[in-house]
């Protein structure tokens, strides 16, 4: 996995910048930061929540690049005359990596 900077500080500041007009709420969010501490499940929860965002984004949820699609032809030897289906894929031009179960 990349080295990522410390975004702590960014993640912090967003809080506070949104929600600075609704003190409660900003609490309410720094509390869950800081629950994450010793719930494992919760964590996980979130990084996969992360996952999918970058996903709807249309951006490699391991290193950020913005996903390429990959076009080819699939061979169906099975039917008669072996038939070519058009098929595509996302992947990352960074990662090499690609489809929906990377």
């Amino acid at each position: 996995m990349p080295n990522y900077p410390n975004m702590q500080p960014e993640i912090i500041e967003a809080v506070h910048g949104y929600f600075e007009d609704y003190p409660e709420v900003e609490a309410d969010c720094l509390l869950y930061l800081r629950s994450l501490r010793d719930n494992w499940t919760r964590t996980a929860e979130l990084s996969n929540q992360a996952f999918d965002k970058l996903e709807e984004m249309g951006r490699c949820p391991y290193c950020g690049e913005l996903m390429q699609i990959h076009h080819y032809k699939e061979p169906h030897l099975e039917l008669d005359g072996c038939p070519m289906e058009n098929m595509s894929e996302p992947y990352c031009p960074n990662c090499d990596i690609g489809g929906v179960d990377y």
